[in-house]
């Protein structure tokens, strides 16, 4: 039983995500100001820095403080003179620039590109072949949360906010799951004869990466 405790969490988050997207879309589309709007826009600021705290030492006493100031800032703030829809804005463009910033530094001289990094963790020593494309793969990365974040511009400058709210809530994911699956179907094209890793093993790559002792690339 302990066995399936991995697989009802990760359930459990990606329920838990697409309720707050369907959420967010279903407040954000009518660009109507309200606290729950507030809230929505002051909730990711409150879990990233609840995020960073998560080794401080009273760390119960700081996630109690983030949550009352959230809840402070939620009753407090006129809603009729902020803008939570720009303030959401700013923070999938600060998320989708801070991914852009992770993928495309690494592809500077003397750094090993992070996707190089990943393949190498799942299938260690990599033929000089593998290393360019995964090279090729770290810059499309980066490409994409550039993409990302110039299309939410636009849409939130120039369309309905219905357009702007449906991409940053409901398509942002399902883009990303896009990728993951277009560099698979490339990458067995690209190489046939390999035995390719699963994107799960991708994901784990990833984790390993971020959590070990080794430095950054």
């Amino acid at each position: 039983m302990l066995s399936h405790i991995p697989v009802a969490k990760t359930l459990l988050f990606l329920l838990a995500m697409a309720a707050w997207t369907i959420g967010a879309h279903v407040v954000f589309a009518n660009g109507e100001p309200s606290r729950l709007a507030t809230f929505y826009a002051g909730a990711p600021i409150a879990v990233t820095a609840a995020w960073l705290l998560r080794h401080a030492r009273w760390r119960t006493a700081w996630f109690v403080l983030v949550t009352a100031l959230l809840l402070a800032v939620v009753m407090i703030v006129p809603v009729d003179r902020t803008d939570a829809s720009l303030v959401y804005q700013l923070q999938y463009l600060a998320m989708q620039g801070a991914l852009a910033v992770l993928f495309g530094r690494t592809l500077l001289a003397g750094r090993e590109p992070l996707v190089t990094r990943f393949a190498r963790i799942v299938r260690g020593e990599l033929q000089p072949a593998i290393e360019r494309y995964t090279r090729s793969v770290t810059l499309a990365w980066t490409l994409f949360f550039v993409a990302m974040g110039l299309i939410a511009v636009v849409l939130y400058a120039a369309a309905p906010r219905e357009a702007w709210s449906a991409f940053v809530n409901l398509f942002t994911i399902p883009c990303v799951l896009g990728m993951f699956i277009a560099e698979y179907a490339v990458r067995r094209i690209r190489f046939p004869a390999l035995k390719h890793s699963s994107i799960l093993a991708g994901a784990r790559a990833f984790q390993r990466a971020f959590t070990s002792r080794e430095p950054p690339p």
